[in-house]
């Protein structure tokens, strides 16, 4: 990491994105990186903490992977081929100026829209184009969520059919329609955190939408416990 001036004497960032590739014919079969081939840098520039995430080539082959340049408006996009990768950058969408110590980005089943999470209670809505690998269509979109003890936006999913984006804090979960023609109006709030500690506070932390098509959320720190959506 380094020391970024222009939003905090200690703010630490990642100094690269890198890659390693992974011989399956190693250990076994069970595979392993050869030598020389782990943490390979393919893009040399201070990126977020985190909030990396990747989606599949509209050809059903290849693999994109998109990662945000700190303190700025420019993602960095690389298309993983069977035998390279390419990397590509697309300045869009605003600043990125908010803490990314925690956060989280995603792609919709279908690859169509990308959400990246910010710190202040807001979170970014594009489209992306499976194809060609450009985010487009950007939308700013807030969270009713000011009177928190820890008003933090964390995590987001979307369900199974793309409808519908989920976005919590730590104590509140909340549902955005996609299909409606008014986003921000249509989020309504789905569930609050019952004040439950097993040992610790069971908050909303980082969702993930399973094989069973239920969206699971993890808890902050310490506990044994699992929320879930179910439908």
């Amino acid at each position: 990491g380094e020391e970024f001036e222009a939003y905090g004497e200690n703010q630490l960032q990642p100094l690269h994105l890198g890659m390693s590739e992974v011989d399956m014919t190693l250990d076994g079969g069970l595979g392993g990186i050869p030598v020389n081939k782990k943490n390979i840098p393919i893009v040399e520039d201070t990126v977020t903490q985190g909030r990396i995430t990747a989606v599949k080539h509209a050809n059903g082959r290849d693999w994109w992977v998109v990662q945000h340049k700190f303190y700025s408006d420019v993602f960095y996009t690389v298309l993983v081929q069977p035998d390279t990768v390419v990397v590509s950058s697309q300045a869009v969408g605003p600043v990125q100026t908010s803490n990314d110590i925690v956060g989280m980005a995603k792609f919709s089943p279908d690859g169509s829209r990308y959400c990246y999470m910010n710190y202040d209670l807001t979170f970014d809505l594009f489209d992306f184009d499976r194809c060609s690998g450009e985010l487009s269509n950007h939308q700013r979109l807030e969270v009713p969520d000011s009177l928190s003890i820890v008003p933090y936006t964390l995590g987001c999913e979307f369900s199974s059919s793309g409808q519908f984006l989920y976005i919590n804090t730590f104590e509140h979960l909340y549902q955005y329609n996609l299909w409606s023609s008014d986003i921000q109006q249509s989020v309504i709030e789905i569930a609050t955190w019952d004040t439950t500690y097993l040992p610790t506070a069971t908050w909303f932390f980082l969702p993930q939408r399973a094989p069973d098509g239920k969206i699971y959320i993890s808890t902050y720190n310490s506990t044994e416990y699992l929320h879930v959506i179910d439908n």
